[in-house]
């Protein structure tokens, strides 16, 4: 689970601005011998307004006009349901092969619309592609 910190509406600033900005770091391991490199692909809710972002599905109290983007650490968009675009490679000579991935969330404002304050839950599912 990744906890991004509260945000006061009035930091955002426009359509597609993102903050309360958040890192945290995936490590892979018991890569079989067959694995070289990785692709990463996180399903979930694609936001209604921005689709490469995840929606917002906490469903009392709800904050509007923002979504969740994940980011990788070149700042490529991990769009829901999409392979990544970046190839990730697997260390290691034999048990345990794997990978060490940094990624970035963040809230971004989704409409032209002024945020509004509320509660705020996406999740997804990581599928690793090899």
């Amino acid at each position: 689970m990744v906890t991004l910190p509260f945000v006061a509406e009035s930091a955002f600033t426009g359509l597609n601005s993102e903050v309360g900005q958040a890192s945290f770091v995936l490590y892979i391991s018991a890569c079989g011998a067959d694995a070289s490199n990785l692709q990463l692909m996180f399903a979930g809710t694609p936001d209604a307004f921005q689709t490469n972002s995840f929606a917002n599905t906490a469903t009392i109290g709800t904050a509007t006009g923002v979504s969740l983007r994940l980011r990788d650490v070149y700042s490529n968009i991990l769009t829901p349901g999409v392979a990544s675009t970046n190839i990730y490679p697997v260390f290691g000579s034999g048990p345990p092969r794997g990978a060490t991935i940094v990624l970035n969330t963040a809230y971004v404002q989704n409409t032209t619309n002024t945020p509004t304050a509320g509660a705020f839950y996406a999740s997804t599912i990581l599928n690793i592609v090899y």
